[in-house]
């Protein structure tokens, strides 16, 4: 790979203003982005069943949906493992959303057909 390049622009009366450096990136990087990015836009058209070219016209807002929500899971995960960490009895905490959560799944399973409006 070359040496990153940095363009200088100046102004009127010679003084530099912006500075720009740009690094190339490896071709494993980028094919793993494309590979990525296309898996994405082909599950999104199998889920909502979309034509495929439709898909590929949303696929910039598909990419950035799906940054914002692994982003976001990204954060409340941290926040949540450094809320643990604090606490005196975090497996005990844990065990207890756990089993929550189990009861509600089994819990679910008896519960018949709900009355449609």
């Amino acid at each position: 790979m070359g040496e990153p390049w940095a363009p200088v622009c100046l102004s009127a009366m010679g003084r530099e203003y912006l500075t720009v450096t740009v690094v190339p990136m490896k071709f494993r990087l980028v094919a793993g982005s494309l590979l990525a990015c296309g898996a994405a836009v082909a599950l999104t058209a199998f889920v909502f069943d979309l034509k495929l070219e439709r898909a590929v016209v949303l696929a910039p807002l598909i990419v950035l949906a799906l940054g914002a929500a692994a982003a976001l899971v990204a954060l409340w995960t941290r926040v949540a493992l450094e809320s643990l960490r604090r606490r005196r009895h975090p497996r005990l905490i844990v065990a207890v959303g756990l089993g929550v959560f189990a009861l509600l799944v089994a819990l679910s399973f008896f519960v018949g057909n709900l009355p449609h409006e």
